[in-house]
C-alpha cells in the first residue's frame, strides 16, 4: 500500500524507481524500504515513516555514531587510532553486545529476515551512542587515564563492523565508511564473519577529515513531497534532447 491506497501507475499513486532516483540516492531507498518491507504481513508506505527512518535511524543513530567516533579521533588523536588501556565494565559490555548483534545480523540475513537484520544493525549504533555518552571521552581526555583511548579504539572497530554489516543494504555508504576509515580494498570483499572483530590496530590512520555519511531530509520535506514527486516525474518524462 502507498499512503493507504493501492499502487496505481495510471492514477499516479506511488513512486517508481526512475522517479525515486531523481529524489534521493539508492542507499536511502534501500535502507528505508528494507525497514518498511512486509515480511509477516502487508505493509504500507508513508512519507512520514520514510522521513523518520532517514532522519532518525540513518542519520541520528548510524550516521551520528560513526561521525562522532571518527571526528573525535581526527581532532584529538591526529587521525591516529589510539592503543586501548584497561577495559572497564562499559567497554566489556559494549564489546559483547556488538559481538552478539553481529551474530544476530548474520543469522537473520541467512534466513532472509532483512528487516530484523537491519534492526540489529541500527541497534548497534544506538548502543554505540549510549556507550559514548556513558564513557564521556571528552572528559576522560583531561584525566589522562587511558579511558578515552579505549573508547576510541573500540569505537573505530565498531564503525568498521557497521561498514561490513551495512554493505548488503547500503553498499555505497559502506564504501564511504571504509574510505573514511582509511582501509584498503573493498568492504564488499571483507570476510563477513570477521565483522565484529577488533582488528583495526593502534597506530592506524583514518582519513582526514572524515565526512558525514548521510544527509537529513529538510523539515518541510513532507509538506513539499508532492511537488518533489511532480518535479521528479517531469525529469523522467522529459524528452531526450537530440544533438
Amino acid at each position: 500500500m502507498f499512503e493507504w491506497e493501492k499502487f496505481s501507475k495510471s492514477r499516479g499513486i506511488g513512486v517508481w524507481i526512475d522517479e525515486a532516483l531523481e529524489i534521493l540516492e539508492p542507499d536511502y531507498w534501500r535502507f528505508a524500504l528494507i525497514e518498511m518491507r512486509p515480511e509477516l504481513r502487508d505493509s504500507n508506505f508513508t512519507w512520514r515513516e520514510f522521513y523518520r527512518i532517514v532522519n532518525s535511524d540513518m542519520n541520528d543513530d548510524i550516521g551520528n555514531f560513526i561521525h562522532r567516533i571518527l571526528m573525535f579521533v581526527y581532532k584529538n588523536y591526529d587521525s591516529t587510532v589510539p592503543a586501548p588501556s584497561r577495559m572497564e565494565e562499559p567497554d566489556l559490555e559494549f564489546k559483547e553486545k556488538v559481538a552478539s548483534a553481529c551474530r544476530s545480523v548474520e543469522e537473520n540475513l541467512d534466513e532472509c529476515r532483512y528487516k530484523l537484520a537491519l534492526e540489529n544493525i541500527v541497534g548497534i549504533a544506538r548502543e554505540g551512542n549510549h556507550y559514548i555518552n556513558l564513557k564521556k571521552p571528552w572528559e576522560a581526555l583531561a584525566r589522562k587515564d587511558g579511558s578515552a583511548d579505549t573508547t576510541m579504539w573500540i569505537g573505530v572497530n565498531v564503525v568498521k563492523a557497521l561498514a561490513v554489516l551495512l554493505s548488503p543494504i547500503t553498499p555505497n555508504a559502506s564504501r564511504r565508511i571504509w574510505e573514511n576509515l582509511g582501509l584498503e580494498g573493498d568492504v564488499l570483499e571483507y570476510p563477513w564473519r570477521r565483522a565484529g572483530e577488533m582488528d583495526i590496530q593502534p597506530g592506524h590512520k583514518i582519513r582526514s577529515p572524515p565526512k558525514p555519511l548521510f544527509n537529513k531530509l529538510p523539515e518541510n520535506f513532507i509538506d513539499n513531497v508532492q511537488s518533489i514527486i511532480d518535479e521528479a516525474r517531469r525529469k523522467v518524462l522529459r524528452p531526450a534532447v537530440l544533438a
